[in-house]
């Protein structure tokens, strides 16, 4: 008889918490990247042995920075999703001003500097500008953060590159050209 009143009791308790379970995880589920409304990337470079850089690139959800561009230089849309993945992800107010070595603030000799900056507005329509910088030895010691928001625009940068290379050295319809 105990035995029976106890299978009611466990029965009737599961029952009761049963209701209070939380939805199963698909119904619970939120995106892993909570973009803001808008916003901007941009990497600078200078410096190296000639003090040029190597270049630069600025790109936007909305794409204004990339209507001046041709179109060989315009991000694919799983570039640009990478890249927007990277943005939600990025937490920018967590950066550092800069990542440089102690010994070598300055980035001596011949480095590249590297300036990332992400401009972002939120749904208050209020602009937020996070900037860092580091310099070439520092490249691989970057918060996986930053790290993924300067992978996905540079290689948006280099992958235009290739593209409009690939387009000035091709004649009409696709051929080679003829190298005079």
């Amino acid at each position: 008889m105990r035995s029976a009143v106890l299978v009611v009791v466990v029965m009737w308790m599961l029952a009761c918490t049963s209701e209070r379970l939380p939805p199963p995880a698909a119904e619970t589920a939120t995106p892993d990247v909570a973009l803001p409304v808008a916003w901007t990337v941009a990497v600078t470079t200078s410096g190296g042995f000639v003090g040029h850089g190597l270049g630069r690139v600025v790109i936007s959800s909305d794409d204004a920075a990339g209507r001046e561009q041709p179109s060989c230089r315009k991000p694919r849309p799983a570039e640009l999703d990478r890249l927007r993945r990277a943005v939600g992800k990025a937490n920018p107010e967590l950066w550092a001003a800069s990542y440089t070595r102690p010994k070598n603030p300055e980035g001596c000799c011949d480095q590249f500097r590297y300036t990332l900056t992400l401009t972002m507005r939120g749904s208050d329509g209020a602009e937020r500008r996070h900037s860092t910088f580091w310099y070439s030895e520092m490249s691989e010691s970057l918060p996986p953060e930053v790290r993924d928001v300067f992978d996905a625009a540079w290689t948006i940068r280099k992958h235009g590159d290739e593209r409009c290379k690939a387009k000035a050295g091709a004649g009409p319809e696709g051929s080679p050209r003829a190298t005079p």
